[in-house]
């Protein structure tokens, strides 16, 4: 199952960055990215909040910092599932769909 949320997140990038022209690296602010990401969240039934999916973009690029920080997968995982009241099957879809749309390169991390 993780592998398939990998999977949706990483095909999501490839296409917004085929499309679009940008290469793994683009940090900046994206709302073709942003788009993606909520939409990818909606379709695999992850909830995206009532902020109009302010808190869940955040919440995706937080998880990217925290893996380029050494923080491991599960413990990802544990803390959106304890602090932001998912399930576990939400939290890992939700981490793996971040890290195919805005940093696929720790992908390496989570599977």
């Amino acid at each position: 199952m993780r592998k398939n949320i990998i999977a949706a997140g990483l095909l999501a990038f490839t296409t917004l960055a085929a499309g679009a022209g940008i290469g793994a690296g683009a940090a900046a602010a994206d709302p073709v990215q942003d788009s993606t990401l909520l939409s990818t969240m909606q379709k695999e039934g992850v909830p995206i909040g009532d902020d109009g999916g302010a808190s869940a973009i955040e919440l995706a690029h937080a998880t990217c910092n925290a893996l380029g920080a050494d923080i491991p997968f599960g413990q990802l995982v544990s803390e959106s599932v304890t602090d932001g009241g998912m399930t576990s099957s939400q939290s890992s879809a939700m981490v793996g769909i971040s890290v195919g749309i805005y940093c696929p390169e720790y992908a390496n991390l989570i599977q």
